[in-house]
């Protein structure tokens, strides 16, 4: 619990851009990250309940840098 109150807190104040969760025109192609989050929260969810939240945290964390490295290699 420490350890995710620290993480979130190191969140607030960071300055990594995070993904919309909005779904936009782009099919799927263009919605990769956040369809790809919604995949795990219906998968990890029903297994594990409350303690899924801190997995799907940095799982959002984690697709965030990964779109804004492919989006600023591509430029």
């Amino acid at each position: 619990l420490m350890g995710v109150s620290v993480f979130s807190s190191w969140l607030l104040v960071s300055g990594i851009p995070l993904f919309s969760f909005k779904i936009a025109g782009g099919g799927i192609k263009g919605n990769i990250y956040q369809l790809l989050l919604l995949a795990f929260t219906a998968v990890l969810l029903p297994l594990f309940s409350v303690a899924a939240i801190p997995v799907l945290i940095g799982l959002y964390v984690l697709l965030s840098i990964v779109s804004n490295y492919r989006l600023t290699s591509a430029s």
